[in-house]
């Protein structure tokens, strides 16, 4: 069963929603998978934001959460899914970090584009901004 996590529960914060899927993966207890649309950090102190809904592949199969993002090629694993989310999350800090603050003569081509990419879903911002930006939902347009 594949299901559109995004417009199943369009009024939830990403955290609550988050809580809803476990449950439901959960109350099945069998194998399933989602599509869900990440929109902001759980970690709410980061600098970083999302400028763009993040695709998340979700699966859940024997008792564990595997979720993976195709764009950034990068997966993580837990029998907690919003421990999985996170683990994504700090991949991309990761990724931030190695890329996007690092001079681009020190980057191979790919590294570039992967630069480019991270910048076209991320942006970094002082944390006074994320709280405003928080209180408006960018899930409903």
């Amino acid at each position: 069963m594949v299901t559109e996590t995004s417009e199943s529960y369009p009024l939830l914060s990403d955290s609550a929603m988050i809580d809803e899927i476990s449950r439901t993966f959960l109350e099945t207890g069998q194998s399933n998978t989602a599509v869900y649309h990440l929109t902001e950090f759980i970690d709410s102190v980061s600098s970083l934001t999302l400028r763009h809904p993040l695709k998340l592949n979700l699966k859940f199969e024997n008792g564990l959460y595997l979720v993976e993002n195709s764009t950034f090629n990068i997966f993580s694993f837990s029998d907690n899914l919003k421990t999985a989310i996170q683990d994504i999350e700090r991949h991309l800090f990761f990724l931030w970090e190695e890329y996007v603050l690092d001079d681009e003569r020190n980057l191979a081509p790919e590294s570039i584009q992967l630069k480019n990419i991270l910048k076209e879903y991320l942006e970094e911002i002082e944390c006074s901004q994320k709280h405003i930006k928080q209180g408006k939902s960018n899930r409903l347009s």
